[in-house]
């Protein structure tokens, strides 16, 4: 098994402070919060804890003393998984996430009383990466599949590789008011100023929303016995990758691994 790191922000409130003073403070503010073991694995995760500072840059710097007070050079996981985070998950565990939002809407849908094949999906806003990821998992499944972007030149080479992947086109609209309110299912990566009575799928857990029913994770129970560590869906994929498994589906059913709750806001 190659090295995990675990790291989450800190109980704290949040800020968006990249000057010299916070810096200084936030890197004494780093601290291990003790290590999670697997079992069945022989997996040792040191858990990292850090300020709650949501500049990019401050974050980049204080993800790269965690990984110096850790000793781990490569592996990520975190609980809160965000735009500020999201490159630095490996393609498995990006491919668990996106499975992850796409399998727990399908049955969000089902229990309303709706196919996913016939729902309106509105995604928002494709620009961002984790945005993209997602659009490409939910083609598997939907028809109907709207997209929001600030940049329409890049929506579009997106629709056309959907389009050409897997026999998909989605609209392209900036009309966010009424895609909103049309939608079955919201998928954002972005703050939304509209209010809905759809689920919304928050893709970015740092942000704040004045909607009801927002998803921003799901928790699975596994077969490993583990001790002091939750095992969240990035670290999941992290142990999945490390275990040489491709598809995320089949390696879901061949561990055993069950989705036990969707995390709502």
């Amino acid at each position: 098994m190659k090295d995990l790191i675990s790291v989450d922000f800190k109980k704290e409130p949040k800020y968006d402070d990249n000057s010299k003073i916070k810096n200084f403070t936030d890197y004494f503010g780093i601290y291990l919060g003790g290590k999670g073991f697997i079992e069945d694995l022989n997996l040792t995760i040191p858990k990292i804890y850090i300020p709650f500072n949501i500049n990019k840059l401050a974050y980049n710097k204080n993800i790269k003393t965690a990984r110096k007070i850790s000793k781990c050079k490569n592996g990520f996981s975190s609980s809160n998984i965000n735009n500020l985070n999201y490159h630095m998950l490996n393609l498995f565990q990006k491919k668990t996430f996106s499975y992850s939002v796409a399998y727990s809407m399908r049955l969000i849908l089902r229990k309303n009383h709706k196919n996913i094949n016939d729902a309106s999906i509105v995604i928002y806003d494709v620009e961002d990466e984790i945005s993209k990821d997602i659009l490409c998992e939910i083609a598997k499944y939907s028809k109907y599949i709207i997209i929001i972007s600030s940049n329409i030149n890049k929506a579009l080479k997106l629709r056309d590789y959907v389009s050409a992947n897997y026999g998909v086109c989605p609209i392209i609209t900036r009309d966010f008011k009424n895609a909103f309110l049309t939608a079955d299912f919201i998928i954002t990566s972005r703050k939304m100023d509209f209010k809905t009575k759809a689920y919304i799928w928050s893709l970015d857990s740092l942000l704040d929303t004045y909607n009801e029913n927002v998803i921003i994770s799901v928790s699975y129970s596994v077969p490993w016995r583990c001790n002091n560590i939750f095992l969240n869906v990035s670290l999941i994929g992290a142990i999945l990758n490390n275990m040489g498994e491709k598809d995320v589906g089949k390696a879901f059913i061949s561990n055993d691994i069950i989705l036990s709750e969707i995390i709502m806001k």
